[in-house]
């Protein structure tokens, strides 16, 4: 994934947006934690209440998706055919080729779907249309690249949706965030007591939650540039994060608690991943986490970290099988140390090298 390297509002600088790194690494760490407790049976321990914000560090992972592309686009025309044009450009190569190979690998080495059914859906995975098909999740390797086909939904809707949110006042900017919030919650609800089909993979839901993300950036811009109170964010400690993230884990380990036969966390998931981008991107760093290159590799790899996990839990069985160590500690470990390889692997060998000559090529000019 890109790294956030985007124009101060004088644009005389450029600034790297450490928060949302950190913010997006935790994100991946958590949801792989997800996966191994329900493909290697563990458990975390005492961190194991944490696991289950799984599904709202997917849902920050969307809203950061959309914050990111606001705060890098946001000064720019994207209804320019040539800006736009390279706008598309760079998010195809960012994903597609990644996409395509660890989809091909899955065919080659997992995929348990019939030879009839991996054809049929060859078209529809080669444009990223499965997540419009809720049943596909469980077809071909869509269990674990659903997302990609939400995040090309996202991203081809964005220079609208860039365009849309800069002609509307602040007070309607505000007002839909909160309408879509309160819808977003609504479906919560109306999923954990009428029993309807989950909305995870859903790319309507996704895409919201991806515009929410776009408007966060939008109020974080403007009240950064116009309200001094924001900016002095970057002269407070860290504590503010603390504190955010302190409330959250409180919440989680009571989240058995339910209103609506909603569980709570689900109610104000969007008020905290609200607070969090917000908080994240203000704050000042210590500058040994500013210029971080293990914090900026970490960020790059993300990507192939989520996508190699198919690959990770069969190889993680075998290599606990074949050292004798199929505890839970020593899964913890091999499993994440494979995933994390793997992940170097594919990003180091494939990803990075097939980018930059694409860019080369399509963006040589930009």
């Amino acid at each position: 994934m890109n790294n956030h390297k985007v124009k101060s509002l004088n644009s005389r600088t450029k600034t790297r947006l450490i928060g949302l790194d950190i913010l997006r690494i935790l994100a991946a760490l958590n949801i792989y934690a997800g996966h191994a407790v329900a493909q290697l049976k563990i458990s975390f321990g005492f961190l194991h209440p944490l696991i289950k914000l799984r599904g709202f560090f997917m849902s920050t992972f969307f809203m950061l998706s959309g914050f990111i592309l606001y705060v890098i686009y946001s000064q720019q025309d994207l209804k320019e055919l040539k800006i736009l044009k390279t706008y598309y450009l760079k998010r195809i190569i960012g994903i597609i080729p990644l996409y395509y190979f660890i989809s091909f690998l899955h065919l080659i080495f997992i995929n348990t779907s019939t030879l009839n059914e991996t054809i049929l859906l060859i078209p529809i995975e080669m444009i990223g249309f499965q997540s419009v098909f809720e049943n596909l999740f469980f077809y071909v390797h869509n269990g674990g690249t659903w997302f990609i086909s939400c995040l090309v939904f996202c991203y081809f809707l964005f220079p609208y949706l860039q365009e849309l949110v800069k002609f509307m006042t602040q007070k309607l900017r505000i007002g839909l965030f909160i309408l879509l919030a309160i819808f977003l919650t609504y479906l919560f609800v109306v999923r954990d007591n009428i029993g309807l089909q989950g909305i995870y993979s859903n790319v309507i839901y996704r895409a919201t939650e991806f515009f929410l993300g776009i408007l966060c950036a939008n109020y974080f811009l403007y009240f950064r540039e116009r309200k001094p109170i924001l900016s002095k964010l970057k002269n407070i400690s860290l504590q503010l994060i603390v504190f955010v993230l302190c409330i959250l884990i409180v919440v989680c380990l009571y989240n058995n608690f339910t209103i609506l036969s909603v569980k709570v966390l689900d109610l104000f998931t969007y008020v905290f991943i609200a607070l969090l981008l917000i908080l994240v991107s203000s704050v000042r760093y210590p500058s040994f986490l500013e210029n971080s290159k293990i914090l900026n590799y970490l960020s790059a790899i993300t990507f192939a970290f989520f996508l190699v996990q198919y690959f990770t839990w069969p190889i993680s069985k075998r290599i606990s099988v074949l050292l004798s160590q199929e505890g839970n500690k020593s899964l913890i470990i091999i499993s994440l140390i494979t995933n994390l390889l793997l992940s170097i692997l594919v990003y180091e060998l494939f990803e990075k090298p097939v980018t930059k000559k694409l860019r080369q090529k399509f963006l040589k000019h930009n």
